[in-house]
């Protein structure tokens, strides 16, 4: 039953081509929305367990014979409508943003006057509550995959994977070694010594090594990013150093052991990073309050 609510909301269609086929100026279809919407938990545990369902059907397609023959067989067809089983799995987180433009859509139409007018807020109201979920969910996947491509993308990375933890921003820099203190400020050189990557995160911040392989026969090349250190970001604070004759764009990024002197590409960049950097330290100190 629940299968047939979340696939094929029949009892829903037929509700609505019954009133339309007597429809009048009085009609309202309002309560049927009520009445779908009030099986937001069916839908809530299919959304939650969708991840899983798509992993069950990569391992039986892998270890069942018969259900991969059962799929070249039945996928792809008019019976169908052309899609793949994990196509046809998308069409339940689909359908409410669906039946939301639908019912905005109506509801342009109606009076406030018209006694179907409260019935269409209210159904509104609860299927925007259930896209929201939705939605929740998908942002929550999107960022998994985030941290495990991030996660196989640099070496020896520790575990990146933790609840409510996600991306914020990534900048290839050059890594600076900064002059002696007795130099005047005007004429301090900053070296540059390596390339780093960093990696800002909603709690933390990684930092890389940043080296650059060469494909021969290929006018391209790819980014190779080490592990070297992970920052929290309630311990960290950053500095702005002001541009000179030796050294541009640069800042300095600090933690009560160690600090890391940088350089953007452009000002633009160095501007851009401070400023979320920032931001992220202050949420990052309000969700520690």
């Amino acid at each position: 039953m629940n299968l047939c609510l979340v696939f094929s909301p029949s009892g829903l269609v037929s509700d609505l081509r019954l009133r339309l086929l007597g429809w009048n100026s009085q009609q309202c279809i309002g309560d049927i929305f009520v009445k779908f919407a009030l099986k937001q938990k069916v839908y809530s545990n299919f959304i939650k367990g969708y991840p899983l369902i798509l992993r069950a059907i990569e391992k039986c397609i892998e270890q069942f014979p018969l259900f991969r023959a059962f799929l070249r067989r039945y996928e792809c067809t008019a019976a169908s409508k052309m899609l793949t089983l994990p196509e046809l799995l998308l069409a339940p987180s689909r359908r409410i943003a669906d039946y939301i433009s639908l019912l905005r859509s109506y509801q342009l139409e109606v009076s406030r006057s018209h006694s179907d007018h409260q019935d269409v807020d209210l159904a509104l109201n609860q299927l925007v509550d259930m896209n929201k979920l939705i939605q929740e969910y998908k942002l929550r996947c999107q960022q998994e995959r985030q941290l495990l491509k991030i996660q196989k993308k640099i070496i020896k990375c520790p575990v990146l994977l933790e609840a409510n933890r996600f991306l914020v921003k990534e900048l290839d820099v050059c890594g600076l070694l900064p002059p002696s203190e007795n130099v005047i400020p005007k004429l301090r050189v900053y070296r540059h010594i390596e390339n780093l990557g960093l990696h800002l995160f909603n709690d933390c911040l990684v930092l890389t090594k940043r080296t650059t392989r060469f494909l021969p026969f290929e006018r391209s090349k790819e980014d190779i990013y080490t592990f070297v250190n992970c920052c929290e970001l309630v311990r960290l604070r950053i500095d702005d150093i002001p541009d000179s004759k030796y050294v541009s764009n640069a800042f300095r990024m600090f933690t009560p052991n160690r600090e890391f002197f940088c350089s953007a590409d452009s000002s633009e960049d160095k501007i851009d990073w401070i400023s979320i950097l920032e931001k992220t330290i202050n949420a990052a100190l309000e969700d520690l309050d």
